[in-house]
C-alpha cells in the first residue's frame, strides 16, 4: 500500500459528549478537503507516472510539453506559472526536452535576456503519443460514477479552485 492510501484519521471525540450523527448517510467533512484533494492528485500522478514510464517520459516532462502544445513561445518563466511550480524547477526538466529535440529556445527578440519556449514538430509528435495515458487515467478515475456525477464534480471543483484563487488576489491586495 502506497503511503497516500492511509485514511483519514477519525475525527476526534468531544471529552463527556456524543458526536452529533449525521442527518443522512452522506458526511460532509467541515475539514480535510485539501488531503482528499491531495490524495486524489497524487494518485492522479502516480498511475499517470506509471503509464509515462513506458515512453520514458516522467509527469512533469508530459506537463511542460502539454502546457506548450497550449501555448507555444512562452518564457521559462510564464510556463512555470501556468504549470504552478518554481522556475528552478522547470530548468532540468527543459534542459532534458531539449536534449531529446521536443522543445527549442529561441532568444527573444524585444528583449535578449530571455528565451522563448516552443514545440518541436518531434515534440508534437511524441506528445500525440501521450495523450491516450492521460486519457486512460481519467478513464479510470470517473469509473463508477455517471455522467451527473461527473457534472456536479467538475462544477465543485471549479467553484472551489475560484474561490480559493480569487481569495488569493484578494490578499494580495490587501497586503
Amino acid at each position: 500500500m502506497d503511503g497516500f492510501e492511509k485514511t483519514l484519521p477519525a475525527p476526534r471525540k468531544t471529552a463527556g459528549r456524543r458526536a452529533a450523527k449525521p442527518a443522512s448517510s452522506a458526511v460532509v467533512p467541515d475539514r480535510g478537503i485539501g488531503n482528499r484533494l491531495g490524495r486524489a492528485e497524487r494518485a492522479f500522478r502516480y498511475k499517470l507516472q506509471d503509464l509515462l514510464a513506458a515512453h520514458d517520459v516522467t509527469a512533469s516532462q508530459w506537463l511542460h510539453l502539454r502546457a506548450l502544445s497550449e501555448e507555444d513561445g512562452l518564457t521559462q518563466t510564464e510556463l512555470s506559472q501556468r504549470l504552478g511550480i518554481e522556475k528552478a524547477s522547470s530548468t532540468a526538466v527543459l534542459a532534458t526536452l531539449e536534449a531529446r529535440k521536443f522543445v527549442r529556445r529561441v532568444r527573444n527578440v524585444s528583449d535578449r535576456r530571455k528565451a522563448n519556449l516552443f514545440l518541436t514538430d518531434s515534440g508534437a509528435m511524441f506528445l500525440a503519443q501521450l495523450f491516450p495515458c492521460a486519457v486512460t487515467v481519467n478513464d479510470v478515475a470517473k469509473r463508477g460514477l455517471s455522467q451527473a456525477e461527473l457534472v456536479v464534480f467538475l462544477h465543485v471543483l471549479e467553484t472551489m479552485t475560484e474561490n480559493l484563487l480569487s481569495s488569493r488576489r484578494t490578499n494580495r491586495q490587501i497586503g
